[in-house]
């Protein structure tokens, strides 16, 4: 029984082992496949994180390149170019250096990364010395700052710097993807150790592998699209420009096929960002590459260079005639008017086209062209195309060798100053002069202001000339009261470039100061133009009228200089800080014949004597006219007819010699007889 009882046990045993085994196997294939979708989730995250580590190892390199590279740009770009606020985008690039710098920080890069941080100081601190010397209108000081051999020192040492951690980094990510790797390969010999028959198990692992694929592929695609298109509009970027260009330029030389190149700028693109916000801005660049796009052929690439310039590369061009239609297109879809929040912008544009292989033969030059084909554009008015011709780049060498000769003059003591005098109509007396520049060029003589001022004014050379001008008119007339001449009211122009300088009134103030000349004997002159376009532009570092109205609380005169061009209203003039306005020469030509001239003159002087303002007539030439508008009771006079202007020796004989001083100075007079102005008064 006891024996019969114990196989009985044994059997029981058997059979509960035997039930009991596959439990166990089954649990031990769960436990398996558990342990095996564990495993294979922790290899995905850790793969996501290292992948992400990588990449940001990656990114980190190339934004110490990039940011150093933006912030020698902008120093540069400041130094030819001040019309931009490239020391705004300046500071805006510090931070995000410094922030691409910290990120840079894990072990194994601390001692490059401080020799970085500590040259990256150095550096910063010569642009910020650029920038205070181009604040300060010291554009040679600027220039010499970035030619330094300290400066370019300081470049060598940090790019090798860059080199050295940026090997660092990639190498860091190399092994960081080498570690993805290695856990991939042990992962695949557990999946390979679950015994095979859970067949679950490779599905997960299928799966997850799969996923980690579409992330990878999907993290590619984003990178790709991040480095060749443009975030904002969505179309090709300067990057993939570039490269269709090379490739377009290509093909078509293997073809024997045209391509142009259409370079496109918005026209008054900067007042939509100063007036509506740069949201406002934004919209309109997306709005714009979206017509660019539709207007254009599937084949064509339209890509956005950067801030509001476009660029389309056109291939298989049969003729001019196609790139004109293409490009009076684009002007058609441009110039609608487009709708955003409620605002109507018209955002025109110009066109400046080069075609390969009639205007070059390589993409750059191609490239420089079309750039000079879009400068053409904007000066025929905007709004336009333009070809490029040879003609363009014989205008375009001469501008620079001009702006180059410009800085010559400023370094080297050319430009003198002129006088001519003003007289008061009512007793034919000399009561101040106007400053005129001038410049004698070594070679050339004397050349028109018509022919440099505005290059001056167009490459901000003319804030250096302007702000020489009023202290040398200044000084001159310190050194003519030093003789006992009487104190005469200086009359100085000033230029709208000059108020991007932000310290125009404290420099002012303080010249007067210095030369012990009192602010009622400075009138200062400025355009209508540049007072109406204070109401509408950002540009100035200091507002036009608000920079009149501190000049003025100061004691100094303030004049409109060519009035009657600028269109501004009665209501709007009263409200300016003026005490005098100047009356075109072209309105006196026609004096006393020319109806239209006489009914404008004629109002000009019954405004200012409403609103108790002196007038200078300009441009006098006749004796006609110098009776008539003394007839009309005209303050003051200025022009040919009285005197040209002279330097300052000629001008100081001419009053000690033949005018009238009597109402200036009681010790200096003259007979009437002897005058040639006597002859003019009434």
């Amino acid at each position: 029984m006891n024996r019969d009882s114990q196989k009985d046990d044994a059997k029981r045993g058997a059979r509960f082992i035997n039930r009991l085994l596959p439990v166990l196997a089954l649990a031990l294939s769960f436990l398996l496949i558990a342990l095996a979708v564990r495993l294979n989730y922790i290899n995905t995250n850790l793969a996501n994180a290292d992948y992400e580590r990588s990449t940001q190892f990656t990114q980190t390199a190339n934004d110490l390149r990039y940011y150093d590279e933006v912030l020698t740009l902008s120093a540069t770009l400041a130094v030819v170019d001040p019309t931009h606020d490239w020391q705004q985008r300046y500071e805006q690039t510090v931070p995000l250096l410094d922030k691409a710098i910290a990120a840079a920080a894990n072990p194994g890069t601390e001692t490059p990364l401080a020799t970085l941080e500590k040259i990256n100081d150095e550096l910063e601190a010569m642009e910020g010395a650029v920038f205070t010397a181009i604040n300060h209108g010291d554009t040679a000081r600027a220039v010499s700052i970035l030619k330094s051999h300290e400066y370019l020192t300081l470049k060598d040492r940090y790019a090798e710097s860059i080199a050295v951690l940026t090997r660092i980094l990639h190498e860091q990510s190399r092994l960081t993807i080498a570690d993805i790797d290695k856990r991939e390969e042990r992962a695949r010999t557990l999946r390979k150790a679950g015994l095979g028959l859970v067949v679950a198990v490779w599905i997960s692992v299928a799966f997850n592998t799969r996923k980690l694929n579409r992330m990878l592929h999907s993290s590619n695609s984003k990178l790709a699209k991040l480095a060749h298109f443009d975030q904002l509009t969505g179309i090709a970027n300067r990057t993939l420009f570039r490269d269709r260009l090379r490739q377009s330029l290509a093909v078509s030389r293997r073809e024997s096929t045209q391509t142009a190149l259409l370079l496109i700028d918005l026209d008054n693109f900067k007042s939509v960002n100063d007036n509506l916000g740069h949201p406002m801005g934004d919209k309109l660049l997306e709005l714009v590459a979206h017509r660019l796009s539709d207007a254009c052929r599937e084949s064509d690439t339209v890509a956005r260079l950067g801030g509001d310039e476009f660029a389309i590369i056109a291939t298989g061009i049969k003729n001019i005639k196609q790139s004109s239609a293409l490009a009076d297109k684009l002007v058609t879809a441009l110039q609608r008017p487009v709708k955003i929040e409620g605002n109507s912008i018209h955002a025109q544009a110009s066109i400046g086209i080069a075609s390969f292989p009639f205007d070059a033969d390589e993409p750059d030059e191609l490239f420089r062209k079309a750039d000079l084909a879009l400068y053409k554009a904007k000066g025929l008015g905007k709004n336009t195309f333009a070809y490029f011709d040879n003609d363009i780049e014989s205008q375009a060498k001469a501008r620079q060798q001009l702006e180059q000769e410009i800085d010559y003059a400023i370094q080297h003591n050319q430009f003198e100053l002129f006088y001519q005098p003003i007289v008061r109509l009512s007793d034919n007396t000399v009561t101040g002069a106007e400053a005129l520049l001038r410049w004698k060029h070594p070679q050339h003589g004397y050349i028109a202001p018509d022919t440099f001022i505005p290059v001056a004014e167009e490459n901000r050379a003319i804030i250096p000339i302007g702000r020489w001008v009023y202290r040398q008119a200044c000084r001159q007339h310190r050194l003519w009261c030093e003789k006992g001449m009487p104190p005469l009211n200086i009359a100085v122009n000033l230029s709208g470039a000059q108020f991007e300088d932000a310290q125009l009134c404290e420099d002012v103030i303080a010249t007067l100061k210095n030369e012990n000349m009192k602010p009622e004997h400075l009138r200062l002159e400025v355009t209508e133009s540049i007072l109406m376009s204070a109401q509408t532009s950002a540009s100035q570092a200091i507002n036009p009228i608000d920079a009149m109205e501190r000049l003025s609380r100061e004691g100094i005169s303030i004049a409109i200089d060519d009035f009657g061009t600028g269109y501004s209203s009665l209501a709007y003039l009263k409200k300016l800080p003026v005490n005098m306005v100047k009356i075109d020469r072209a309105f006196i030509d026609g004096l006393p014949d020319d109806q239209e001239d006489v009914a404008i003159t004629n109002a000009i002087l019954n405004m200012s004597e409403a609103l108790h303002l002196a007038v200078v007539a300009e441009g006098i030439e006749t004796q006609a006219q110098m009776d008539y508008l003394h007839a009309q009771q005209c303050d003051y006079a200025q022009g040919y007819y009285l005197a040209k202007p002279m330097p300052a020796d000629q001008f100081e004989v001419f009053l000690l010699s033949t005018l009238k001083l009597a109402e200036i100075s009681p010790h200096a007079s003259a007979s009437d007889n002897n005058l040639p102005l006597s002859q003019q008064s009434s």
